[in-house]
């Protein structure tokens, strides 16, 4: 394999476990006040996702093998101890990732089984089949959505994958939930969007009835200003408007593609120490 060959990506299948009988876990946050939902909670991050996100923080996550594999008994076991403290803020357990919705027979099984008065909260990209978003209807309780962006060729160029599923899934969640228990984080990114596109975005969303966020993404800082002209991220590849939708989304994939090789590449430690080096900067 080539340094420029696109690392595989996580899919459904590449999960070796039954849905409903455990999930990887990678590590477990206690005592976040007011980050992941309200009251005290507690972090539970699922291993698998099926976005490739240029920036994503947390890359090692979508793999679908990484962390200690768990029953929906055996995190109880371990999260029961902070139940006093969820009892006294009303917070509980936010499952995030990763995509914690690849896993949701799991978190179905785990609310059957922890006490009635924890809340469940999801941090999600809702990319997901939507069969996993019904599936946690009257099961979560607080929806944390995180959407890079409104515009579908943007989105496509960032996440290597479509905004369809997300726009159905909010769909779904406008019809059938308490919309204001959901919350959507819209983040500004360098080298994505600016304020007049996230603007736009959050426009689009608060139409829709939902609660929207707009805050900052961080990004690591030796590759912030490689980034930081947007025109790197909508280069010709993909601003032809009239163009044929699939030849359209073949450029996008094509964008994202070299986008994210060429950010693996200057963040391995070798060349991520060369970027951050004097004659880097401006």
């Amino acid at each position: 394999m080539t340094l420029l060959q696109p690392l595989r990506k996580a899919t459904l299948t590449s999960f070796d476990m039954e849905k409903d009988k455990s999930a990887r876990i990678a590590g477990i946050s206690r005592l976040r006040i007011e980050t992941d939902g309200p009251g005290i909670r507690t972090l539970v991050p699922l291993s698998g996702c099926l976005l490739d996100c240029v920036y994503c923080i947390n890359d090692r996550l979508r793999r679908a093998y990484v962390g200690e594999e768990y029953t929906p008994e055996e995190l109880l076991d371990q999260v029961r101890l902070d139940a006093i403290y969820f009892m006294a803020s009303g917070g509980g357990i936010t499952f995030g990732g990763g995509e914690p919705l690849l896993r949701s027979e799991f978190i179905r099984h785990f609310k059957e089984i922890c006490p009635p008065e924890w809340t469940i909260a999801v941090e999600t990209s809702l990319n997901v089949p939507t069969d996993d978003v019904e599936a946690l209807l009257g099961v979560v309780d607080f929806w944390i959505v995180d959407i890079k962006d409104m515009d579908p060729k943007r989105y496509l160029e960032y996440t290597g994958e479509t905004n369809e599923r997300v726009l159905a899934n909010l769909e779904t969640l406008r019809a059938q939930c308490d919309v204001s228990k959901i919350l959507i984080r819209v983040p500004r990114i360098p080298g994505l969007n600016g304020a007049e596109e996230v603007d736009c975005s959050a426009d689009i969303i608060r139409e829709m009835g939902f609660e929207t966020e707009v805050f900052d993404y961080a990004i690591p800082e030796n590759f912030r200003n490689q980034f930081s002209d947007r025109k790197i991220l909508t280069g010709s590849l993909i601003d032809s408007s009239d163009a044929d939708p699939e030849s359209d989304r073949e450029r996008g994939k094509v964008r994202h593609r070299y986008l994210k090789n060429f950010f693996d590449i200057l963040t391995t430690p070798l060349v991520g120490a060369i970027c951050s080096n004097e004659y880097w900067t401006d």
